[in-house]
């Protein structure tokens, strides 16, 4: 009757993953693939890239780069062990006052970018 167990263990062990690539990378193939049906709507529908256009990267860069800041300080809030709900709006005050100030027409024009 004990070797009926031990044999029975022996064959109810864990079945050991033959994966070599890690689970993370089915989404960077996600985003690849996102990447591309945007690339192609690009070409179709406008004629150019839409992601190697030096000019929207730009701007794609300047959007992501307010919310990484962002990001940064709260995550340090949060590691030392605060919690800060403030930084929404912070960014909200921020966004009001510069959109106030871009309206402005007594703003000096030498400060403002001429394209």
């Amino acid at each position: 009757m004990s070797t009926k167990i031990e044999a029975s263990a022996a064959t109810a062990a864990p079945a050991v993953s033959k994966r070599r690539i890690p689970p993370e990378f089915n989404i960077f193939l996600v985003l690849i693939g996102i990447a591309l049906v945007y690339e192609v709507l690009g070409w179709i529908f406008i004629g150019q890239s839409f992601l190697m256009n030096p000019q929207r990267l730009t701007i794609m860069i300047l959007q992501v780069a307010v919310i990484g800041i962002i990001a940064v300080g709260v995550t340090q809030v949060i590691i030392t062990g605060g919690i800060d709900l403030s930084s929404g709006s912070v960014v909200g005050v921020t966004a009001m006052i510069a959109a106030s100030v871009a309206q402005a027409s007594t703003w000096p024009r030498a400060l403002s970018r001429a394209d």
